[in-house]
Protein backbone atom coordinates (compact mmCIF):
# COMPACT_ATOMS: atom_id res chain seq x y z
CA UNK A 1 0.00 0.00 0.00
CA UNK A 2 1.34 3.35 -0.94
CA UNK A 3 0.05 6.23 1.27
CA UNK A 4 1.02 10.01 1.42
CA UNK A 5 0.05 12.72 4.29
CA UNK A 6 -3.15 10.17 5.36
CA UNK A 7 -1.65 8.83 8.50
CA UNK A 8 -5.19 8.43 10.53
CA UNK A 9 -6.83 7.07 6.59
CA UNK A 10 -4.30 4.36 6.25
CA UNK A 11 -4.65 3.36 9.82
CA UNK A 12 -8.43 2.76 8.96
CA UNK A 13 -7.70 1.19 5.88
CA UNK A 14 -5.21 -1.04 7.44
CA UNK A 15 -7.47 -1.99 10.67
CA UNK A 16 -10.54 -2.83 8.37
CA UNK A 17 -8.22 -5.22 6.87
CA UNK A 18 -6.67 -6.81 9.95
CA UNK A 19 -9.95 -6.72 11.93
CA UNK A 20 -12.49 -8.68 9.46
CA UNK A 21 -9.55 -11.32 8.24
CA UNK A 22 -9.85 -14.31 9.92
CA UNK A 23 -5.93 -15.80 10.45
CA UNK A 24 -3.25 -13.03 11.43
CA UNK A 25 -0.87 -15.37 9.89
CA UNK A 26 -2.63 -14.38 6.19
CA UNK A 27 -2.00 -10.69 5.68
CA UNK A 28 1.04 -8.93 6.08
CA UNK A 29 1.04 -5.14 5.37
CA UNK A 30 3.56 -3.96 3.26
CA UNK A 31 3.97 0.33 2.99
CA UNK A 32 5.05 2.62 0.41
CA UNK A 33 6.14 6.08 1.65
CA UNK A 34 7.79 9.22 0.38
CA UNK A 35 10.86 10.08 2.22
CA UNK A 36 9.54 14.02 2.57
CA UNK A 37 6.76 12.48 4.53
CA UNK A 38 8.49 10.13 7.26
CA UNK A 39 6.17 11.32 9.80
CA UNK A 40 3.23 9.88 8.28
CA UNK A 41 5.45 6.40 8.15
CA UNK A 42 6.48 6.70 11.98
CA UNK A 43 3.08 7.26 12.99
CA UNK A 44 1.62 4.24 11.55
CA UNK A 45 4.40 1.23 12.18
CA UNK A 46 4.22 3.40 16.11
CA UNK A 47 0.13 2.57 16.37
CA UNK A 48 0.28 -0.80 15.02
CA UNK A 49 3.42 -2.04 17.20
CA UNK A 50 1.31 -0.42 20.25
CA UNK A 51 -2.13 -1.93 19.27
CA UNK A 52 -1.28 -4.60 16.80
CA UNK A 53 1.82 -6.10 18.23
CA UNK A 54 1.11 -9.34 16.17
CA UNK A 55 0.81 -7.86 12.79
CA UNK A 56 3.41 -8.38 10.65
CA UNK A 57 3.92 -4.76 9.05
CA UNK A 58 6.88 -2.94 7.22
CA UNK A 59 7.66 0.21 5.32
CA UNK A 60 9.90 1.35 2.83
CA UNK A 61 10.78 4.79 1.78
CA UNK A 62 10.71 6.42 -1.35
CA UNK A 63 12.61 9.74 -2.84
CA UNK A 64 9.26 10.82 -3.97
CA UNK A 65 8.09 9.83 -7.52
CA UNK A 66 4.92 10.58 -7.47
CA UNK A 67 1.10 9.39 -8.42
CA UNK A 68 2.62 9.08 -11.84
CA UNK A 69 4.84 6.49 -10.68
CA UNK A 70 2.42 4.91 -9.05
CA UNK A 71 3.42 1.67 -10.45
CA UNK A 72 7.29 2.22 -10.10
CA UNK A 73 6.23 2.35 -5.93
CA UNK A 74 4.16 -1.02 -6.75
CA UNK A 75 7.47 -2.84 -7.99
CA UNK A 76 9.66 -2.02 -5.01
CA UNK A 77 7.15 -3.14 -2.34
CA UNK A 78 6.24 -6.28 -4.51
CA UNK A 79 10.02 -7.33 -4.09
CA UNK A 80 9.53 -6.90 -0.04
CA UNK A 81 6.94 -9.84 0.41
CA UNK A 82 7.64 -12.71 1.97
CA UNK A 83 9.44 -16.05 0.40
CA UNK A 84 5.45 -17.84 1.34
CA UNK A 85 3.06 -15.12 -0.31
CA UNK A 86 0.69 -17.06 -2.43
CA UNK A 87 -1.29 -13.54 -3.41
CA UNK A 88 -0.94 -9.87 -3.63
CA UNK A 89 -4.05 -7.24 -2.53
CA UNK A 90 -3.21 -4.37 -3.99
CA UNK A 91 -5.21 -1.55 -1.34
CA UNK A 92 -5.39 1.63 -1.03
CA UNK A 93 -5.53 4.02 1.58
CA UNK A 94 -9.23 5.17 0.64
CA UNK A 95 -10.48 1.29 0.84
CA UNK A 96 -11.90 -0.16 3.78
CA UNK A 97 -12.76 -4.04 3.74
CA UNK A 98 -16.08 -4.94 5.37
CA UNK A 99 -16.58 -8.50 5.11
CA UNK A 100 -15.48 -10.85 8.09
CA UNK A 101 -13.17 -12.97 7.31
CA UNK A 102 -12.65 -12.11 3.98
CA UNK A 103 -8.60 -14.00 3.78
CA UNK A 104 -10.53 -17.07 4.05
CA UNK A 105 -13.08 -16.14 1.20
CA UNK A 106 -10.34 -14.76 -1.25
CA UNK A 107 -7.88 -18.09 -0.32
CA UNK A 108 -10.53 -20.34 -1.06
CA UNK A 109 -11.58 -18.40 -4.47
CA UNK A 110 -8.36 -18.67 -5.43
CA UNK A 111 -7.76 -22.15 -4.97
CA UNK A 112 -11.18 -23.41 -7.09
CA UNK A 113 -9.92 -20.97 -9.89
CA UNK A 114 -6.30 -21.27 -10.22
CA UNK A 115 -4.97 -18.48 -11.56
CA UNK A 116 -6.58 -14.93 -12.02
CA UNK A 117 -7.25 -11.66 -11.27
CA UNK A 118 -9.94 -11.24 -8.63
CA UNK A 119 -11.66 -8.07 -7.71
CA UNK A 120 -13.67 -7.79 -4.70
CA UNK A 121 -17.18 -6.04 -4.49
CA UNK A 122 -15.93 -2.65 -4.27
CA UNK A 123 -18.65 0.81 -3.78
CA UNK A 124 -17.71 4.06 -4.12
CA UNK A 125 -19.36 6.07 -1.48
CA UNK A 126 -20.24 9.12 -3.54
CA UNK A 127 -21.50 6.69 -6.49
CA UNK A 128 -24.40 7.70 -7.92
CA UNK A 129 -24.35 4.83 -9.71
CA UNK A 130 -26.58 1.29 -9.88
CA UNK A 131 -25.27 -0.61 -6.71
CA UNK A 132 -25.22 -3.94 -8.90
CA UNK A 133 -22.51 -2.00 -11.53
CA UNK A 134 -19.15 -3.69 -10.83
CA UNK A 135 -16.00 -1.56 -9.40
CA UNK A 136 -12.89 -3.07 -10.77
CA UNK A 137 -10.84 -0.75 -7.68
CA UNK A 138 -9.27 -3.55 -5.21
CA UNK A 139 -7.66 -6.71 -6.37
CA UNK A 140 -5.70 -9.63 -6.01
CA UNK A 141 -3.39 -11.22 -8.32
CA UNK A 142 -0.92 -14.31 -7.96
CA UNK A 143 2.89 -13.38 -7.00
CA UNK A 144 2.86 -16.36 -10.03
CA UNK A 145 1.52 -13.01 -11.96
CA UNK A 146 4.13 -10.76 -11.90
CA UNK A 147 6.93 -13.60 -11.79
CA UNK A 148 5.34 -13.98 -15.28
CA UNK A 149 4.66 -10.69 -16.64
CA UNK A 150 7.72 -9.20 -15.10
CA UNK A 151 5.43 -6.44 -13.48
CA UNK A 152 1.85 -5.76 -11.82
CA UNK A 153 1.42 -2.41 -14.28
CA UNK A 154 3.13 -0.71 -16.94
CA UNK A 155 1.37 2.36 -16.04
CA UNK A 156 -0.03 4.37 -12.91
CA UNK A 157 -3.28 2.87 -13.51
CA UNK A 158 -2.43 -0.19 -11.81
CA UNK A 159 -6.18 -1.38 -11.41
CA UNK A 160 -6.78 -0.88 -15.04
CA UNK A 161 -4.35 -2.08 -16.11
CA UNK A 162 -4.46 -5.59 -14.35
CA UNK A 163 -8.62 -5.65 -15.06
CA UNK A 164 -7.70 -5.03 -18.80
CA UNK A 165 -5.12 -8.00 -19.17
CA UNK A 166 -7.21 -10.09 -16.79
CA UNK A 167 -10.02 -9.70 -20.12
CA UNK A 168 -7.74 -10.47 -22.55
CA UNK A 169 -6.63 -13.49 -20.78
CA UNK A 170 -10.26 -14.63 -19.60
CA UNK A 171 -9.19 -14.88 -16.16
CA UNK A 172 -10.72 -11.68 -14.45
CA UNK A 173 -13.09 -12.88 -10.93
CA UNK A 174 -15.64 -10.29 -9.33
CA UNK A 175 -15.81 -11.61 -5.71
CA UNK A 176 -19.40 -10.15 -4.57
CA UNK A 177 -18.67 -11.92 -1.10
CA UNK A 178 -15.82 -9.66 -0.02
CA UNK A 179 -17.51 -5.68 0.25
CA UNK A 180 -15.32 -2.85 0.31
CA UNK A 181 -16.27 0.68 1.06
CA UNK A 182 -14.32 2.94 -1.77
CA UNK A 183 -13.83 7.06 0.30
CA UNK A 184 -13.66 8.55 -3.38
CA UNK A 185 -13.17 12.03 -2.51
CA UNK A 186 -11.19 12.82 0.06
CA UNK A 187 -10.86 16.72 -0.72
CA UNK A 188 -7.32 16.45 0.81
CA UNK A 189 -3.89 17.64 -0.79
CA UNK A 190 -3.13 14.31 -1.80
CA UNK A 191 -6.55 13.78 -3.50
CA UNK A 192 -5.84 16.80 -5.27
CA UNK A 193 -2.32 16.51 -6.35
CA UNK A 194 -3.31 13.09 -7.98
CA UNK A 195 -6.25 14.47 -9.51
CA UNK A 196 -3.60 16.73 -11.55
CA UNK A 197 -1.99 13.71 -12.59
CA UNK A 198 -5.39 11.75 -13.74
CA UNK A 199 -7.28 13.27 -16.75
CA UNK A 200 -7.38 13.31 -19.99
CA UNK A 201 -3.59 12.84 -20.96
CA UNK A 202 -4.04 9.78 -18.81
CA UNK A 203 -5.98 8.40 -20.30
CA UNK A 204 -4.80 8.73 -23.89
CA UNK A 205 -1.25 6.84 -22.77
CA UNK A 206 -3.40 4.10 -20.97
CA UNK A 207 -5.55 3.70 -24.23
CA UNK A 208 -2.42 4.45 -26.89
CA UNK A 209 -1.29 1.25 -29.06
CA UNK A 210 1.62 0.66 -27.62
CA UNK A 211 0.08 0.11 -24.03
CA UNK A 212 -2.54 -2.03 -25.38
CA UNK A 213 -0.07 -3.89 -26.66
CA UNK A 214 1.86 -4.04 -24.17
CA UNK A 215 -1.02 -5.38 -22.12
CA UNK A 216 -1.35 -7.86 -24.88
CA UNK A 217 2.05 -9.31 -24.33
CA UNK A 218 1.40 -9.39 -20.69
CA UNK A 219 -2.06 -11.54 -21.53
CA UNK A 220 -0.69 -13.89 -23.86
CA UNK A 221 2.05 -14.79 -21.36
CA UNK A 222 -0.91 -15.01 -18.52
CA UNK A 223 -3.02 -17.64 -20.93
CA UNK A 224 -0.05 -19.77 -21.41
CA UNK A 225 0.60 -20.02 -17.89
CA UNK A 226 -3.15 -21.06 -17.65
CA UNK A 227 -3.01 -23.61 -20.01
CA UNK A 228 0.12 -25.33 -18.50
CA UNK A 229 -2.16 -25.71 -15.09
CA UNK A 230 -4.78 -27.22 -17.26
CA UNK A 231 -2.31 -29.84 -18.68
CA UNK A 232 -1.77 -30.51 -14.31
CA UNK A 233 -5.41 -31.34 -13.87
Amino acid sequence: MVTRNRASRCIQTISSTVKNCNDMDNVEIILGCDDDDEKTAEYILEYFKENSPELSISCKLFTRMGYQKLHHYFRDLINMLNSSSELILFQSDTIDILTKNWDDILLKFHSNKKFGAYFLNARKQHSRRDPQDKKFIVYAIPVKWVEITGRCSNTNNCDSWVEYVAREASCLYHIEDIKALHYDNMNDKTFNEIKVVKGAKQKMIFHSLAKGQERSVDALKIRNYIKTLKKLI
